[in-house]
């Protein structure tokens, strides 16, 4: 009766309820016809059953074997193996290893594949202590045949390839009866004492048989039809000692059968979707059984269309030589700004770094009042004009006042793309130079920071560059800083005349300058992506969490530089954190609150802050 109603439970078009409404005794009226119309047991049998002479009840006569399949973790390995065993004799039929990557569930169907080989125009009864096995055969086999062997949400089987061979296993023996028994237990009786030997018999092979290499995520060689080349890749085959067989198929030495592109793209696909493997798995594992040539290229692409892995997959990015700026042809023609906390002194927290020749500023406010102040104040007057600033997108350098006094100046001020720092990297490094230099002299003096600021600035400027073997300090002013009375100057002061002296300066800044222009990187003539307006692309998250995808998405891009893309969802995005072009969207998603009366739907899945509410469900368009 289980059996009967899992059947109507597991059925597309039918539920099972209960109806308080209707008296049973109802239908009890009338005479009973003389002749019955049909045998409603026999008519469930018929169509129930896989193959007409499979039995649940233990034939009377043949051979008895006990089958198991065992997949558990040694010493943090796992490992898998399947046994048959005699059920008369006792003794094992086979046994052996199996891969490691195997369930328990896939062993007990091979073990059952194996002794249904065994049984070939043989009588005899199969026991097994799995469930799921004894179901394949008797319920769900055919059920899942009927439907093209998807399950009830329409997606393929996970073992569809083995359980494709115990279907076409199932008619080789004469007579079969695969019967269900309790694993585990404990007495003297023949059905337990055969299925703790072949518990025990799998359990050896997994742990000490030599591994076999199976294939069953494939599909069966025989939907295969055979592939068809043209005359150049013909010639391919033959190059790699492909040979044609008298059916029309092409198969190396080995006895590996080639394959087009246009075949392997359907295996790869097929086996893709049920385990996401990665190119060089996917690779692997076909070459097992087949061959291809641009196997490697068909693979990549498979991976690369599936938007589950490209949402969850790190991305792979060869480095590229990062964006330069605008040669500087003079002190402080173009500098970069930044704030950095420190533990507050008095009244002051904050210190407003300038770089590339540093100047700190204490400040007790990271505002832009304090930015516009130590502009107006202390660089210019100090330095001249600045041609133009960099920073990131912090508020006290996009407010609207500061903005105003730049521009009235006739400076050019360029921000960041988000969520890249290295592009932030010149006064982040300087940050991190100036901290260190600063702990260093607060535990040599016991002094605050406030107070050792000034001795910091002077290591740092008179500290020779390792890329140039010269200081800031020698750049800047045309000759070394003197840090001991034991050195010496290399020029000559009070016997020359000012003349002599001014042009001597002039042409050692010239030749340092010269020398300085060396390690700056110009900026790219060229992209470092390969994004256009228009296409699709998934962007990285800003705060990770573990099991969810990094990567949210897809989104359409906008517009396009050389080294950043912008979506209408998140704005300028630096293309280190895009992965991408990806395939359009096909869903849809209610992005609308609940009560509103204006549904609103949004194409792709987006973010999770941005694309759906808690209530909204996702719908699939079949039409535009």
């Amino acid at each position: 009766m289980l059996k009967y109603e899992t059947i109507l439970i597991d059925s597309d078009d039918m539920t099972l309820e209960v109806n308080r409404s209707l008296n049973p005794a109802q239908f009890l009226y009338g005479e009973p016809a003389d002749n019955l119309i049909h045998n409603c047991l026999e008519i469930i049998q018929y169509q129930t059953k896989v193959w007409g002479d499979l039995e649940e009840q233990a034939l009377s006569e043949g051979e008895i074997i006990y089958v198991d399949g065992s997949s558990r973790c040694l010493q943090g390995k796992r490992m898998s193996g399947y046994a048959a065993v005699d059920g008369k004799n006792m003794q094992t039929i086979e046994k052996g290893k199996l891969p490691s990557i195997w369930s328990a569930q896939t062993c007990e169907l091979y073990a059952l594949k194996k002794a249904l080989e065994y049984l070939a125009h043989k009588k005899g009864t199969i026991y097994t202590d799995s469930r799921y096995a004894f179901g394949v055969v008797h319920t769900f086999g055919k059920i899942w045949e009927e439907r093209g062997l998807l399950n009830s949400r329409g997606k393929g089987l996970v073992h569809e390839g083995l359980i494709l061979e115990i279907l076409e296993a199932l008619k080789l023996p004469e007579e079969i009866a695969i019967v269900h028994i309790k694993g585990h237990q404990k007495g003297v009786t023949p059905e337990i004492r055969g299925n703790n030997l072949a518990d025990k018999e799998a359990k050896d092979a997994a742990e000490n048989g030599a591994e076999r290499v199976m294939l069953i995520l494939t599909p069966n060689e025989k939907k295969l039809e055979i592939p068809k080349f043209s005359e150049a890749e013909k010639n391919e085959l033959n190059k790699i000692g492909g040979e044609q067989a008298e059916s029309g198929k092409w198969k190396l030495p080995d006895g590996r059968q080639l394959l087009n592109k246009i075949l392997a793209r359907k295996i790869l696909e097929d086996m893709h979707q049920k385990t996401h493997w990665g190119t060089q798995a996917l690779c692997d594992h076909f070459l097992r059984n087949y061959g291809c040539i641009g196997i490697f290229g068909v693979a990549k692409q498979v991976t690369e269309k599936c938007i589950t892995c490209q949402r969850i997959n790190k991305k792979v990015m060869r480095k590229t030589t990062l964006e330069g700026r605008e040669l500087a042809l003079r002190p402080f023609q173009s500098i970069q700004v930044d704030f950095t906390e420190l533990p507050q002194v008095q009244r002051w927290k904050y210190l407003l770094v300038i770089t590339h020749w540093v100047e700190a500023v204490p400040t007790t406010k990271a505002s832009a009042n304090m930015v516009s102040k130590t502009l107006l104040e202390q660089i210019i007057p100090r330095y001249g004009m600045v041609n133009r600033i960099d920073s990131d997108r912090g508020t006290h350098f996009t407010s609207k006042v500061l903005q105003q006094i730049i521009q009235s100046l006739g400076i050019k001020w360029e921000l960041h793309t988000p969520w890249h720092p290295q592009s932030s990297g010149r006064v982040e490094r300087m940050n991190q130079t100036l901290k260190r230099t600063l702990t260093k002299l607060i535990v040599e003096t016991q002094m605050s920071w406030v107070q050792c600021l000034p001795l910091a600035l002077l290591r740092i400027r008179t500290q020779p560059r390792s890329d140039l073997g010269v200081s800031p300090y020698e750049m800047m002013f045309g000759l070394p800083f003197l840090t001991t009375q034991h050195e010496n100057a290399t020029y000559e002061v009070g016997e020359m005349s000012v003349k002599r002296y001014v042009n001597t300066i002039a042409k050692t800044l010239e030749n340092l300058r010269l020398k300085g222009i060396i390690p700056q990187t110009t900026p790219l003539d060229f992209k470092i992506h390969n994004v256009h307006p228009g296409e699709w692309v998934l962007v990285k998250t800003w705060k990770e969490q573990s099991l969810t995808p990094q990567w949210e998405g897809p989104f359409q891009v906008l517009l396009t530089t050389e080294a950043a893309i912008r979506t209408k969802e998140r704005g300028w995005i630096h293309a280190s954190r895009i992965k991408g072009p990806v395939d359009e969207p096909k869903d849809w998603t209610i992005t609308s609150e609940p009560g509103d009366t204006k549904l609103t739907l949004k194409r792709g899945l987006g973010g999770n802050e941005l694309g759906r509410p808690k209530w909204s469900k996702k719908h699939t368009q079949d039409h535009t």
